[in-house]
């Protein structure tokens, strides 16, 4: 055990926790024959309906162990109805359709996989429930982002936002805020020398929100007004607005209005749109779709559903991406902001964000576990040795209420989508009280996915806000009764979007069958996507603190789209990730809090370092029309810069990636865009391509004539074709 008798108030050890632990031998797995339980309802709505609680109460968030609010909680509605999801066997018809829309309101139909996402009151859940063909319901908690906080609001008034207009910065130009990243990215510079804008590319863009949230300190009119974002009366001439595709918005931080300007500050000329994605991966899969058929020629998205997105496979969303890439997209996805590092181990600084084991390996479990999950037929993983067990990994931890109010973790365990039979559930005890805090609970029945969500205690008083350092102890649960006694692979991590939270963990060193530190996964993990993290644009040597690591190791095929267990790959996957480095800490209008002493607003994380991605790939794409998205994200990865890793427990390539994004280099790499010849029968074509030129100015992809290298090049959109 760790700190014994030491006040989990007061434990800021200087030094690591405890020595690596001697490798557990891996138990032989159990023969068993696989029967899939069969149960409809998640485990977590069956406890929301047979207690009858308000969903939007933070007690019953408590009792549910989710988060009262913000990533990981319940999503609900001005009705107070629930947003989940229902998957069906057999396809979903139009009296299918009809019987869930009778329930509740149908917020996206997959176009991939055969699920409804709905929201429902929860009364209505059993009838949901018993819908002819319904086999699952989920519960869709709130998806994270990647950025590093919510977006500061303020008082909406006219006369407020004329304020904003009035004292806004200096900036070159037409502009009223800087692009504070076009030095560090060389964007400027390939702007200038390559005569490119973005003009004739369609950059996709996924969030939460656009221009949703009433009280943001700007609005969308105001920031065309402030040469931020295109349309309308914007002061550069750049008059396309933005466009909105999709499902409905909800109310949310506009942080895709933040990412928005991010584009448009390195790739002015280029189409925008925007579409929500945070409902559910079905939502998620029905707006890349909607993007795609909508003309993007880039995607980027900083959105990660990590209650729903598996570790140790591709997943649904990788079914979109697949259709993106087939339609010639380039796929650009945030990597998150899950890393963490040892604050206490000065001397090693281990990255410490994710923790997995290549076995289940069974001990008895803490005193109060069994019953707090409910269950007597348990036992838990030791973390330590046969000779000396543990079944907990403590770890210090901050609380940090008032600015991040809820503590996480999820869990994976290595079975396959839809072919579920064991049950692991991660819990965290109070080290000083020993009382049990969060147990994991399953939001859905056909992921081996167990999360909690919730406030952590708070012992220090007198400050605003709130903070503390705590002494906990991780425990993973094996659940026996009604559960096969399967012995896999398993991993978690603690999406907090803070670097710092976790402090220190006991068992922080990687062994024979523990890996410690990659919080890389889900969808930015699949291989056609370019991941990417975060650096500051003043630093440009080392990545955020809390920018997301790999590898990723997959264990099984992609999800099926038939619904059938993917099959288990014969040898571990094992992919390095992020793809690239791309700077963050731009400033923008109104998204994310002030920072002093300037008090402008100033967009942090990987989900500002990915839109500034994108946009680069948008100049790349205008430049060399003809060449495709993996030939645009290769010229993207092979130039990139160096940069130095702060970890020793990780590669260089799955810190940073292929290194900082250079945009300037970027299209340098690549051909330029092939000049009209005239042939003797009096028509003209694309001299490398052979494309018919008449063909290209009849879809209106004829975007200009643009100066570059001293030449005139001829622009035109890609044509796209399925690869």
């Amino acid at each position: 055990m760790l700190l014994g008798g030491v006040s989990a108030a007061s434990a800021t050890p200087a030094v690591p926790l405890a020595t690596a632990p001697e490798p557990a031998p891996a138990p032989e797995p159990v023969p068993t024959e696989q029967v899939p339980t069969e149960q409809v309802l998640a485990p977590l709505l069956e406890e929301l309906v047979a207690s009858g609680a308000d969903p939007t109460s933070p007690e019953t968030a408590a009792e549910l162990s989710v988060a009262p609010e913000g990533p990981g909680s319940l999503q609900t509605d001005a009705q107070d109805r629930v947003v989940v999801t229902a998957t069906f066997q057999g396809g979903v018809d139009d009296a299918r359709l009809a019987a869930v829309a009778a329930l509740g309101e149908v917020r996206a139909v997959s176009p991939f996989l055969p699920k409804v996402t709905v929201a429902v009151a929860s009364e209505a859940l059993p009838a949901l429930a018993a819908v002819d063909g319904v086999v699952g319901v989920a519960a869709d908690l709130a998806a994270s982002t990647g950025s590093t906080s919510l977006a500061t609001t303020a008082s909406a008034t006219s006369a407020a936002t004329a304020a904003v207009a009035s004292a806004a910065p200096a900036a070159a130009g037409c502009r009223s805020v800087p692009v504070d990243v076009d030095a560090g990215l060389n964007s400027a510079a390939a702007r200038e020398r390559f005569g490119v804008d973005g003009t004739g590319v369609t950059v996709g863009i996924m969030s939460d929100s656009f221009d949703t949230n009433a009280d943001a300190l700007t609005t969308w009119a105001t920031d065309v007004s402030l040469g931020v974002l295109p349309g309308p009366g914007n002061p550069c001439g750049h008059t396309q607005p933005v466009e909105i595709v999709g499902a409905a918005q909800p109310v949310g931080t506009d942080e895709g209005r933040g990412m928005a300007q991010m584009v448009h500050g390195v790739a002015p000329g280029a189409r925008l749109m925007f579409a929500t994605g945070t409902a559910s991966t079905s939502t998620f899969s029905a707006s890349v779709k909607a993007l795609v058929d909508a003309g993007a020629d880039v995607i980027v998205d900083d959105i990660n559903l990590w209650y729903a997105e598996p570790m140790f496979q591709d997943g649904e969303i990788s079914l979109a991406i697949d259709y993106a890439v087939a339609h010639g997209v380039l796929y650009v996805s945030a990597a998150d902001n899950f890393n963490e590092f040892g604050l206490n181990q000065p001397e090693y600084a281990t990255a410490i964000g994710g923790w997995a084991s290549s076995v289940y390996s069974p001990t008895d479990c803490p005193a109060g576990i069994a019953a707090a999950v409910g269950s007597s037929q348990i036992d838990c993983h030791n973390f330590g040795t046969t000779v000396d067990p543990d079944p907990t990994n403590n770890m210090i931890a901050m609380n940090t209420e008032g600015s991040h109010p809820s503590f996480a973790s999820v869990l994976n365990w290595a079975e396959p989508v839809n072919g579920v039979h064991g049950n692991l559930i991660v819990a965290l005890i109070d080290h000083e009280t020993q009382d049990v805090l969060f147990t994991g609970s399953r939001a859905d029945t056909s992921l081996p996915i167990s999360s909690y969500s919730g406030i952590l205690p708070s012992t220090t008083t007198g400050s605003e806000p709130p903070t503390s350092l705590g002494v906990y102890e991780v425990v993973v649960v094996r659940q026996l009764d009604g559960y096969d006694p399967v012995l896999p692979a398993f991993k978690y991590i603690f999406p907090n979007d803070q670097a710092g939270t976790v402090r220190d963990i006991q068992y922080y060193q990687n062994t024979d069958t523990v890996t410690v530190g990659p919080t890389i996964f889900g969808h930015t993990a699949d291989a056609d996507v370019l991941s990417v993290g975060a650096s500051d644009w003043r630093d440009l040597v080392y990545n955020e603190a809390f920018s997301s690591v790999g590898p990723v190791s997959h264990l099984f095929e992609p999800v099926r789209a038939d619904g059938a267990p993917s099959a288990r790959l014969a040898a571990p996957l094992t992919r390095s990730k992020p793809d690239i480095t791309s700077l963050d800490g731009a400033q923008t209008s109104f998204f994310e809090p002030p920072v002093a002493p300037d008090g402008n607003y100033y967009f942090y994380g990987t989900s500002a370092a990915s839109p500034n991605a994108a946009a680069v790939a948008a100049l790349a794409i205008q430049y060399s029309p003809q060449s495709s998205a993996a030939e645009v994200k290769r010229a993207m990865t092979s130039t990139a810069g160096p940069m130095e890793n702060p970890y020793p427990n990780l590669s260089d390539e799955n810190v940073y990636g292929a290194g900082l994004l250079n945009a300037e280099a970027t299209l340098a790499a690549l051909p330029a865009a092939p000049a009209p010849a005239f042939t003797g029968d009096g028509s003209t074509t694309l001299a490398a391509t052979g494309v018919p030129l008449s063909d290209a100015l009849s879809g209106l992809l004829l975007a200009g004539f643009s100066l570059g290298a001293g030449a005139v090049a001829l622009v035109v959109r890609r044509r796209r074709s399925a690869r």
